[in-house]
């Protein structure tokens, strides 16, 4: 109704889904939604590195920390489908056994019953495949139950060092805990955050400059602006589509260097991501 051209970097990984039917009615190009599966839409384009991927480069790096048995906590939606999808594909290439599989219904307050489960099981790693709060209440009962394995989340599930995780667990529940990060963080000292903070400040939002969304959202805007700018005065759907899918490694400093192409699977733009631990209160 209000004419708008394309919905950019909306978040909320689990709900986005639904919206992906009225997008393809449509026409209308969501850019950078953080972070739902990918779709595989001519609608939808993806920047940061999708779940399956972001799992497995984890379990890479727990075959590099000797680990040997994981066990998964996940949802039971699309989100937790893309743990389970990602886990099951790279663990047996490293020999890891999955002794434990709890899902969880989005939104609950409890996963005590599922954390004794995967207790009992005795992985060396637990992987969380829930939301910030679930994956909170996982650390708590781990500390509780004197219980010290690797737990580890996604940059949607643990969000390494977010508030909504760390900051809803105890300080010393939370210590040691890891995520896979795909985005830089917002005090880092480089060139592109530092330009991110002083947009912040002079846009009058300093006092959230700190929030990873706000990070997030600038990152996906400086490529969204780079591709509107190159399409000139042909502002339509089709040439946003074209502008997009000939994308190859541009460059923000602040995610992965970011490619696109056509379908099947050229609309998930990047595919690394580092693994960060908190520790320290950081």
């Amino acid at each position: 109704e209000e004419q708008v051209f394309a919905i950019v970097s909306p978040a909320g990984s689990a709900n986005l889904p639904g919206s992906w039917d009225y997008l393809s009615e449509k026409g209308l190009p969501m850019f950078g939604p953080v972070l739902p599966p990918d779709p595989d839409l001519q609608e939808v384009y993806l920047i940061g590195t999708g779940h399956s991927d972001q799992v497995r480069l984890i379990v890479d790096w727990l075959a590099g920390e000797g680990v040997t048995s994981v066990g998964l906590l996940r949802q039971d939606n699309d989100l937790g489908a893309a743990f389970k999808a990602g886990l099951e594909e790279q663990a047996p290439k490293h020999g890891i056994e999955i002794v434990a599989e709890e899902i969880v219904e989005p939104n609950s307050t409890d996963v005590s019953n599922q954390v004794l489960k995967i207790r009992d099981a005795d992985p060396g790693a637990v992987i969380s495949g829930a939301d910030n709060i679930q994956t909170a209440l996982l650390l708590d009962q781990a500390y509780d139950l004197g219980w010290d394995p690797i737990i580890i989340g996604n940059s949607s599930t643990a969000g390494p060092g977010a508030v909504g995780t760390v900051g809803a667990a105890a300080p010393e529940a939370a210590e040691g805990f890891y995520g896979s990060a795909i985005l830089s963080f917002t005090n880092e000292q480089s060139d592109a955050v530092l330009a991110y903070r002083a947009a912040m400040e002079a846009a009058g939002h300093g006092d959230l400059a700190d929030n990873s969304f706000g990070l997030q959202g600038y990152a996906h805007s400086i490529i969204f602006y780079a591709a509107l700018e190159s399409m000139g005065d042909d502002l339509c759907w089709d040439n946003l589509h074209a502008t997009l899918e000939s994308m190859e490694n541009f460059e923000t400093g602040l995610v992965a260097p970011v490619t696109f192409g056509p379908l099947p699977g050229g609309h998930s733009g990047t595919s690394g991501a580092r693994i960060a631990q908190h520790t320290g209160g950081g």
